[in-house]
């Protein structure tokens, strides 16, 4: 197997880690049809392979009970069964990794609420919303699984510009992963997010919510992000999925790779409505001023964004690529690419309604659907 994150050697490795690997790609190898995993401190023997986890045909694990200050050993070893008898892999690499030394979020339980949709827990302060983020060797607690999937308010302006020194400048860590997604709702109440930082060039899911997942997200102001991550990036989520935004907003910057979205990043089967985006993005592919991948059974409508975009393909000014439904929105921000580039859409397999995109302050005369009006117009 190929350690994807971390990688063999890595320091200042969060302890909420999550262990990502690849196949071999030698063509001599067989197709592993699973893998066995452990981790285990640096001074230790390695585990018996009965004391391993059998993770199965998964590529990715999360780890629990990891230290700070601490080096660990971890190893994949892959499997085939032929018949009734597993057959591993001989001399599987062992790789190392070495964590934070401290855990830099300051954490304070929420004062008030339940967590309830009747009583959601109320949000006033920074080190309030980092107790929805933060590990549970940080909050035991409740666990993280419990805490997002809770009911939230915020009840005033919250100043996050100290995030850019945690983690050793990697910033805020995002609520929610494709493990574990947040499944609950927060509703900013106009109130404002300011100054959040996210540095993890090499991180998938960035955003204040990483990943969502049958969540609701309303009246939340996003200002003066600067974030830094790879694919599924957005300043409100990285990546949702059935999952409802209304009424919120963000500005700032934020550079990536792959699906970036000045709102979200990519958005399956999930709704946004009146919602906007001022956020400045240099990414790589499928990037779009409030989504970057509007995927099958979503629907942005009464939307629109202004942001300066950056890129090489499938980009543009409101969405990157539009599988769903857009309508009633529109792009005024200027959009530079190379491939499957558009005013308003970068490339379009679906229903783009009463949508327009500024032709003189976008510097694209073509769109892959809406209409294209001067600032005037």
């Amino acid at each position: 197997a190929i350690a994807l994150h971390p990688q063999p050697g890595a320091i200042d490795i969060t302890i909420d880690l999550i262990f990502a690997w690849s196949p071999d790609p030698d063509p001599g190898n067989p197709l592993p049809e699973g893998y066995m995993l452990a981790w285990w401190l640096a001074d230790e023997d390695p585990p018996a392979m009965d004391d391993m986890i059998d993770v199965y045909d998964t590529t990715i694990f999360e780890a629990s009970e990891l230290a700070y200050s601490t080096t660990y050993h971890w190893q994949v070893i892959p499997y085939v069964i032929p018949s009734d008898e597993y057959i591993y892999a001989c001399d599987p690499p062992v790789w190392s990794f070495t964590t934070d030394h401290y855990y830099p979020m300051p954490v304070m339980t929420p004062s008030a609420g339940e967590g309830t949709e009747e009583h959601p827990y109320e949000i006033s302060s920074l080190e309030q919303l980092s107790w929805i983020a933060a590990t549970n060797n940080a909050v035991s607690d409740p666990d993280k699984v419990t805490r997002w999937s809770y009911h939230y308010i915020q009840t005033a302006h919250i100043d996050a510009s100290t995030t850019a020194g945690w983690f050793n400048g990697q910033g805020w860590l995002p609520v929610g992963n494709d493990l574990t997604p947040f499944t609950g709702a927060y509703n900013g109440d106009g109130f404002t997010i300011d100054g959040l930082l996210i540095n993890r060039p090499t991180a998938n899911y960035i955003g204040l919510f990483g990943y969502t997942d049958a969540a609701l997200i309303k009246s939340t102001g996003m200002t003066n992000v600067a974030l830094t991550g790879m694919d599924h990036a957005g300043a409100l989520i990285g990546h949702a999925t059935g999952t409802s935004i209304s009424r919120c907003f963000s500005t700032g910057s934020l550079s990536g790779q792959d699906t970036v979205g000045g709102l979200v990043g990519s958005w399956d089967t999930s709704q946004i409505n009146e919602s906007y985006s001022r956020v400045n993005i240099n990414a790589f592919n499928l990037v779009g001023g409030l989504v970057g991948h509007n995927q099958e059974g979503s629907l942005i409508r009464n939307s629109y964004s202004r942001g300066h975009l950056v890129g090489q393909t499938h980009l543009g000014g409101f969405v990157g690529i539009n599988e769903a439904m857009i309508i009633d929105s529109f792009s005024t921000g200027s959009v530079n690419g190379y491939e499957n580039t558009g005013g308003l859409v970068g490339s379009n397999t679906s229903i783009v309604q009463n949508s327009y995109w500024d032709t003189e302050t976008s510097g694209q005369t073509s769109s892959a659907a809406g209409f294209g009006r001067t600032t005037a117009e």
